[in-house]
């Protein structure tokens, strides 16, 4: 009908046009007759106006053209909307799809690799032939399956990411049929598998909402799923519910809630009783296998002999059901090789021993050496052997050698080859300190990429908390075996890791610029990428997952950051590979690190169990100094009670409060006075100060070594205090401290006063106008933002030409991720000034901070090492030097440390200048605070100075 319309309007005007050029040339032959007879004619058709000739032609060709082209639209929207033809005869495309699922089944069948292949090909093939036909979402979500199947095989990145891109499409089908239903089951499952190898918490929750959505959708086919038939209905039914088990699985051990273990066990329990019932074999022993697995880990969670049992029998049952020669055979075998290792650890039958051993041989006979699951056997037959060593004697030299092959696989993923090094490190104790060292120093060369930049800041984090701690225990380790200078780099590799890249990315190109001028281009082009990306975002919440085109968004993200990943590796190779540029971005070396302590001793405090150290750099080498009764176990007892004391219930009990002096004294007498000793640092009257900086590590760095003294003793000849002796900084790493020294802020820069005495969402702060009034004075020329001038675009535009800054207002840590502590100013809820937003600054005029708020020198407990705070941040930004608080203090109490800071003594410079003059000045500041209140360190043992 719309072509008829279109044919009929273009007939009208053809005829309207031929007529009308027919009028007209008689029109035109008309007038030129008439003129002839005038003396004073004009040209032919002067002052005539167009119109057409024929309005009875022209009105119905545009109706007619209008109704036929609007059709014609319609029809073409409608063509597009509709399942498509193809050019392959359904049947054919039924019989590509048939023989790549036989092609399928041969894999499972015998691991041959060649029949996955070719499958992949034939899926590829009969999804690109079936367009939006009804096939399409079956072939699709078989080809999503055996894209998973390979990246489980072979370990290849684009096969798992292929996966969920095409697994990503069931959000923009609208079909409920139970295609889709398995196609979102296998897209949940590839979710789930990315998240555990590459750590995005994005795709776990992701791989949650996309299982729960499959089987609540499934969950009519419970109906079938209780009938006597096994039909296509019941049997989607148990993918979506076994793929929400291993979810929940995975949820589990990146939450730790138990809960999610017991969901993911009933689920399992459920199918497999199902299962067995109905005889259907191959299902039944796959699911038997993850519910060996589950129980396990429930085991080993609470320790409940009935599980263990249950684990072995279901394990056993697996292994008995899968031949061989099945792909699934080695997932089948490994969870049954485990039950068998723990109940040996847990009951001493050595049978159990031999079962687990002959398993793991025979996985890893059978696995080719160039195969990314090789790893895996290898670190799993390392377990049991190091288990029949402890339990039996065995010889540990098998064990060594296979956790230090798995370790170093390249092949395999970083979860994998981390836990291998710490079983290979844990095995070499037995066998000698030296060979534990090296274990873990390949676990501290993975950790830059266990973070890798392709997560969020959040992921990095987290991923990093999980080995918390495990610079000092290797430092400790390095220490026993007699290496105090590989212990230093130890410490200085293992920890501050985003720190470190956040200050690659502000490395001084003037050197490469002037040999490789191309290559400094492409630096900070990828500096410039990685901040119009926003990688280390904190924004205070996330993008739902439940508009269809959010996960494409968010996909397409992740592929960015991940582009931009792999494009700072292959630079940072390339301009390593140039001579005199092979350090480029690498740790530093020991000899680096000595030669910044030509200004004073930089102090390393090392806690671990195996032992606890001050070690001593100067620029001679490292002097190491036994800190005995500075164990794990005493610190944590002293963080408990400054924590107790610090609670907001007790900021009015002053028998809670004196306990902080308790804190401090044992600080002197287990860490600071032997480094005192060793140093011979007498009691300091007049003259320049001598200076310090502490570098303390896990737990320490929570508590104000700087404050360390019996300070009763402080009129004594002799004070056993430090700060009577020694002007304390501290740093996060001494890479840090090079940076903060090797900085030349350019001139011209302003003070800068934000102070927020009313903040929504937040109680008042009277003090913070008197504080900003004083800074205000006693800094000529500063500029002023407070209250609802004072909002977070501001600040960072002012902070562009500040040379000082001090800000009075409410702070916030976040415990969980430290990342997000912020500071509390006018428009925080909607823009807030994070520890990661200000660190991303580069400010030229940047000399010195002042952060009058609570807690901006306190990290999370999670991530210790990491010293990510918003003192730090500051640093990261350009200011060489801070001035932080470790935790709350009253308003008035830091208007007076404050005033005590910026009212110098005659002589004194009347602004804060670079060197260590702000050192010093934050040192007496607290000594004058000290004489007001002798007996309550609480009120100024809290600031510290960090920096140069």
């Amino acid at each position: 009908m719309d072509l008829v319309f279109l044919l009929a309007s273009f007939s009208f005007m053809l005829c309207w046009t031929a007529s009308d050029r027919k009028m007209k040339s008689m029109t035109n032959r008309a007038q030129g007759s008439m003129a002839g007879g005038l003396l004073f004619a004009g040209p032919a058709g002067a002052g005539e106006s167009w119109m057409p000739q024929h309005i009875w032609a022209a009105i119905p060709s545009i109706l007619m053209f209008g109704i036929g082209g609007a059709a014609f639209a319609v029809r073409t929207w409608l063509w597009w909307r509709r399942p498509r033809k193809t050019l392959i005869d359904p049947e054919d495309i039924d019989r590509r799809g048939a023989l790549a699922k036989e092609l399928l089944d041969r894999f499972d069948a015998s691991d041959d690799l060649a029949a996955l292949d070719l499958g992949i090909t034939g899926l590829r093939l009969a999804v690109m032939a079936s367009g939006r036909d009804p096939q399409y979402v079956r072939h699709l979500a078989n080809l999503v399956l055996a894209l998973r199947s390979r990246y489980e095989r072979l370990h290849e990145r684009e096969d798992l990411d292929e996966a969920i891109e095409l697994g990503q499409q069931v959000w923009h089908l609208r079909t409920h049929r139970r295609e889709r239903l398995a196609l979102m089951a296998f897209l949940g499952g590839a979710l789930r598998l990315r998240h555990a190898h590459f750590g995005d918490t994005q795709d776990m929750e992701d791989a949650v909402r996309t299982g729960e959505q499959a089987e609540n959708l499934a969950r009519p086919g419970l109906l079938a799923y209780a009938a006597s038939a096994w039909s296509n209905r019941s049997r989607i039914f148990v993918i979506c519910l076994n793929e929400l088990s291993v979810t929940y699985d995975s949820r589990y051990r990146h939450t730790g809630d138990p809960k999610h273990l017991d969901e993911a066990i009933t689920m399992r329990r459920n199918t497999v009783g199902y299962l067995i019932v109905r005889g259907y074999e191959r299902a039944r022993s796959e699911d038997e296998a993850a519910l060996c697995r589950l129980l396990v880990a429930r085991f080993e969670e609470r320790g409940e002999r009935e599980d263990l049992e249950e684990a072995v029998r279901a394990g056993r049952a697996a292994v008995a059901e899968t031949p061989p020669s099945h792909r699934f055979h080695a997932a089948a075998v490994q969870p049954l090789a485990q039950a068998l290792r723990i109940r040996y650890e847990t009951h001493g039958d050595g049978a159990d021993m031999e079962e687990s051993v002959r398993l793991l041989q025979g996985l890893l006979a059978t696995a080719g050496a160039a195969e990314a699951r090789s790893a895996s056997h290898r670190h799993d037959l390392a377990l049991t052997l190091h288990a029949g060593r402890k339990c039996a004697g065995v010889d540990a030299s098998p064990a060594l050698r296979l956790s230090r092959e798995a370790a170093q696989d390249t092949l395999a993923d970083i979860g994998t080859r981390i836990a291998a090094g710490l079983t290979w490190a844990e095995i070499a104790k037995a066998t000698g300190a030296q060979s534990a060292v090296a274990a873990y120093e390949e676990v501290i060369s993975l950790l830059p990429r266990l973070a890798s930049r392709e997560l969020r800041r959040g992921d990095q984090e987290h991923r990093l908390a999980q080995l918390a701690g495990i610079a000092s225990t290797a430092a400790a380790h390095a220490l026993a075996a007699g290496h105090p200078e590989r212990a230093v780099t130890l410490l200085e590799q293992g920890r501050g890791v985003l720190l470190t890249r956040s200050l690659d990315l502000r490395l001084d190109l003037s050197g490469l610029r002037q040999e490789h001028p191309q290559l400094a281009d492409e630096f900070d082009e990828l500096r410039s990428r990685e901040d119009s990306l926003g990688l280390h975002s904190t924004a205070l919440s996330s993008t739902g997952f439940g508009n269809p085109s959010d996960p494409t968004r968010a996909e397409e993200r992740r592929q960015e950051r991940r582009s931009l990943s792999d494009d700072w590796e292959a630079l940072l190779q390339r301009i390593r590979s140039h001579q005199g540029f092979a350090d480029f971005a690498r740790p530093a070396s020991i000899d680096r690190l000595l030669a910044q302590a030509v200004h004073g001793p930089i102090v390393y405090l090392n806690v671990s169990a195996l032992r606890s150290d001050a070690l001593i750099l100067h620029p001679g080498g490292v002097r190491v100094v036994s800190l005995p009764e500075a164990s794990p176990e005493c610190v944590r007892e002293q963080l408990d009670i400054l924590e107790t004391a610090l609670l907001p219930q007790n900021k009015s009990d002053r028998q809670m409060l004196t306990r902080v002096n308790d804190v401090l004294a044992w600080l002197w007498t287990a860490v600071a006075a032997p480094v005192v000793k060793v140093l011979g640092l007498p009691a300091h009257r007049t003259g320049p100060w001598p200076r310090i900086w502490w570098v303390p590590t896990g737990q320490l760095a929570l508590l104000p070594v700087h404050a360390a003294g019996l300070h009763d003793t402080k009129n004594d000849n002799e004070p056993q205090t430090l700060i009577d002796r020694v002007v304390s900084s501290y740093v996060s790493t001494v890479r840090a401290l090079e940076a903060a020294r090797e900085r030349h802020p350019a001139p011209g820069g302003k003070p800068l006063v934000v102070a927020m005495a009313r903040t929504p969402g937040a109680g008042p702060l009277d003090s913070a106008v008197r504080e900003a009034a004083l800074v205000h004075e006693l800094l000529p020329g500063a500029e002023l933002l407070m209250n609802e001038d004072a909002t977070a675009q501001r600040v960072r535009d002012a902070l562009e030409n500040a040379n000082v800054a001090h800000f009075a207002c409410h702070a916030v840590l976040d415990v969980r991720e430290p990342s997000k502590s912020r500071l509390l100013l006018h428009d925080h809820r909607y823009d807030p000034l994070t520890v990661v937003d200000v660190s991303r600054l580069r400010l030229r005029k940047a000399e010195f901070a002042y952060l009058s708020s609570c807690d901006t020198a306190h990290t999370g407990p999670r991530q210790p090492d990491e010293a990510i705070h918003l003192a730090s941040a500051f640093q990261l930004a350009g200011f060489s030097q801070v001035v932080g608080a470790l935790w709350p203090v009253k308003g008035m109490l830091a208007e007076f440390f404050a005033k005590d800071y910026y009212r110098r003594p005659p002589g004194e410079a009347a602004e804060p200048a670079s060197g260590i003059t702000e050192a010093e000045t934050v040192h007496r500041a607290a000594r004058q605070a000290r004489e007001r209140s002798p007996n309550l360190a609480v009120h100024w043992a809290g600031h510290v100075h960090a920096g140069c």
